[in-house]
């Protein structure tokens, strides 16, 4: 007999990939700025959360995405010690800078957050 619902994991990965995807809904570009940089660089974080999310499903681990204003970096949860770490094991997750002229902003109910 099969459960109906989601697992936590599931749950966790979902509401990430939301919070990126507000991310990039306000992600800045700057006079100087090209619109090309901006596609790619939304098209290469949207492809490496959809391998984080397959990945998470199919070994049963918990991934992050920490954001600061002109960089993003990728963390996994290590359950023995409790705490978050970077996940730059693989060259693809690695801590990655935002192209010059391109910036993160997140903002909430006209509040900044990043």
């Amino acid at each position: 007999m099969r459960n109906k619902g989601f697992t936590l994991v599931e749950i966790l990965v979902v509401l990430v990939i939301i919070a990126v995807m507000l991310s990039i809904a306000v992600l800045s570009i700057n006079v100087a700025g090209n619109d090309s940089q901006l596609h790619e660089e939304s098209r290469r974080i949207v492809g490496l959360l959809n391998l984080l999310h397959d990945r998470a499903l199919l070994e049963g681990r918990d991934f992050g995405l920490l954001i600061e204003p002109h960089a993003y970096e990728f963390l996994e949860y290590d359950n023995f010690r409790n705490q978050w770490r970077l996940f730059d094991t693989e060259r693809e997750f690695r801590h990655r800078e935002l192209p010059k002229g391109l910036s993160f902003r997140l903002q909430l109910d006209s509040r900044q957050i990043v």
